[in-house]
C-alpha cells in the first residue's frame, strides 16, 4: 500500500533506452531506498510534468536549454554529464570541457556532477561556471559492470546465444554509414578543430572496419556469424545495405549492450566506452588498423585492446587463440586502473550512492505526489503519438531532416511492468526488501516511491 506522503522528489530523464534505462532504474532504486519519490520518463514527458509539478530535483544528462525555466519554477537543476569520460583523449580534456560546459552558469544549473577529478578541475577554472555546485560521482552505468550485476542479464544472454549461436560483435561507433554522413559530421557537426579531427578519424576507421567485416565473413566457420550493433547515431538500414551480400553478417540494435557483450565470443571495437566493459568481462577484443593520432586515440578506449593490422590476427584473437603477432589484450587490472583514473571508480561505493549523497545536500522541500491533470496527460500522449508517427515516416524514408524520435530512442516505452521487473532484479542481487511501488501515470512516464506494507 502507498500513501501520499510528502517526500523529497527527483525527476529523472531518459534520452536513450539502451544506455540509460537500466542504470537509471538502479539509481532510482537506491533513491527510493533513501526515502525519495522518483519520476522516471522520457525527457519530454518529464519536462511536461515538471512544468506542472511542485519543486523537486530535475536530474538531466545535459545542460538543457530550458533549465532556466525549470529553475524559475523552483526546481533544482542537476546535470550529470554522460558524454566524455573514458572516451575523451587525455590531450583534449581541456578543449572538450571548454566546449561542453561553456553554457554552465549559476543561473542555469544548481549542481554539475562529473565522471572524474580531471573534468571537475577543468570546469572549475572556467569563469562562466563560478558559483555552481560541483562534485565528482562517476556514472551509474559503470556500477552495473561489476560481477555481481551479471545476473541482471542472464535471461537476455541465454536468448541471444540461442538466437545467434557463436557470434562476434562489432560495436559500431563511427557516427555515420556513408560518405555524405561523414562529410556532414566533419563540416557541419564538428564545433571545434579537435572534433573535426575525431570525425575524420572515424571516417577512416569506418572504411577499415567495413573492409574487415567483408574479409572476415568468408573466413568464418559454419555456425559462426558477425553481429553489427550500430551506434544510435548510425543508420541500421545503411549498415544492412552495406552487408546485404554477406549471409553470416547480421545488423541489429536492441536493448542494452551488456548482454550482447556477455553473449558474444569476442568483440570488435572502435574507441567505444564498452571497450573497458568488454575487458572487465574478459572477452577477446580488438581494434583494427587504427592510426594513432594525438587528441583522438590517447584514451583507454583505444589503449586497452590490441590494434590489429591483419585479418588473420583478428580471427585468431577473436577465437581466443595465441597465434597472433600483436600484443596481449588488456587485463581486468588495467581496465580497473583506467576506470579509477577516468571515472573515479570505487569498488567499495557505487557511483549512484555518490550521486545521492550530493542530492541530499540540495535544499528541497518534501512534496506530495503529483495529481496529473487530464490536460497534462493528453499533452504527453499527443507528444509521444506525434513521435510515433514521425518514426513511421522515417521507416518509409520520409519526414524531412533525419533525427531520431522519442519512440526510436526509447523503443518499447517506459512502462511500470518493465521498470518493476528491473527493480525486482536489483532487490534480488542486493538483498533489498521490495518496499516500493511503481505506477505508470502517463505514456513514457512512471513514478517509483517507497511503499508501506500493511
Amino acid at each position: 500500500m502507498t500513501r501520499n506522503f510528502a517526500r523529497r522528489t527527483v525527476y529523472v530523464t531518459l534520452e536513450h533506452k539502451e544506455r540509460e534505462f537500466v542504470p537509471k532504474i538502479f539509481l532510482s532504486r537506491l533513491l527510493v531506498n533513501s526515502g525519495y519519490r522518483v519520476y522516471l520518463g522520457s525527457s519530454e514527458a518529464i519536462a511536461v510534468l515538471a512544468a506542472e509539478a511542485a519543486p523537486g530535483i530535475f536530474f538531466h544528462k545535459s545542460t538543457h536549454p530550458s533549465s532556466p525555466f525549470f529553475r524559475s519554477l523552483g526546481h533544482k537543476f542537476v546535470f550529470l554529464d554522460e558524454e566524455g569520460g573514458i572516451t575523451t583523449p587525455r590531450s583534449s580534456i581541456s578543449d572538450f570541457c571548454r566546449w561542453r560546459y561553456k553554457t554552465v552558469n549559476k543561473d542555469r544549473q544548481d549542481m554539475v556532477l562529473f565522471p572524474s577529478q580531471k573534468f571537475l578541475a577543468e570546469v572549475k577554472a572556467l569563469d562562466n561556471a563560478r558559483g555552481v555546485e560541483m562534485a565528482v560521482t562517476g556514472w551509474p552505468r559503470i556500477d552495473l559492470w561489476r560481477k555481481e550485476f551479471r545476473a541482471l542479464y542472464e535471461t537476455e544472454v541465454d536468448k541471444l546465444a540461442e538466437r545467434y549461436g557463436k557470434f562476434f560483435l562489432l560495436v559500431s561507433s563511427f557516427g555515420a554509414t556513408d560518405e555524405s554522413g561523414f562529410l556532414h559530421l566533419i563540416e557541419k557537426e564538428s564545433p571545434t578543430d579537435n572534433f573535426k579531427s575525431i570525425s575524420e578519424h572515424k571516417r577512416e576507421g569506418f572504411y577499415n572496419y567495413l573492409t574487415l567485416v567483408k574479409d572476415l565473413a568468408p573466413m568464418l566457420e559454419k555456425g559462426e556469424s558477425i553481429v553489427i550493433r550500430p551506434h544510435p547515431s548510425e543508420s541500421i538500414s545503411g549498415w544492412k545495405k552495406l552487408v546485404q551480400d554477406l549471409p553470416n553478417v547480421v545488423v541489429v540494435r536492441e536493448g542494452d549492450v551488456s548482454p550482447w557483450i556477455m553473449a558474444s565470443a569476442g568483440v570488435l571495437h572502435y574507441g567505444s566506452t564498452s571497450v573497458t566493459q568488454t575487458v572487465l568481462a574478459e572477452k577477446p577484443s580488438l581494434s583494427f588498423r587504427v592510426s594513432e593520432r594525438l587528441g583522438v586515440t590517447d584514451t583507454p578506449s583505444f589503449e586497452l585492446i590490441p590494434n590489429v593490422q591483419e585479418v588473420e590476427d583478428a580471427i585468431s584473437i577473436l577465437r581466443g587463440g595465441e597465434k597472433s603477432s600483436v600484443r596481449v589484450q588488456g587485463t581486468r587490472g588495467l581496465a580497473l586502473d583506467a576506470l579509477r583514473d577516468f571515472t573515479e571508480y570505487d569498488p567499495n561505493e557505487y557511483a549512484s550512492e555518490k550521486i545521492i549523497a550530493q542530492l541530499d545536500r540540495l535544499e528541497v522541500e518534501p512534496i506530495f505526489r503529483v495529481a496529473l491533470s487530464r490536460a497534462t496527460w493528453v499533452k504527453i500522449f499527443l507528444l509521444h503519438l506525434a513521435s510515433g508517427l514521425r518514426a513511421s515516416l522515417h521507416k518509409l524514408g520520409l519526414g524531412g531532416p533525419r533525427s531520431k524520435s522519442i519512440v526510436e530512442n526509447l523503443p518499447g516505452g517506459v512502462t511500470a511492468t518493465e521498470v518493476a521487473g528491473q527493480l525486482r532484479r536489483f532487490d534480488d542481487i542486493l538483498n533489498l526488501d521490495s518496499s516500493w511501488s511503481v505506477d505508470g501515470i502517463a505514456p513514457y512516464l512512471v513514478v517509483i516511491e517507497p511503499s508501506l506494507k500493511t
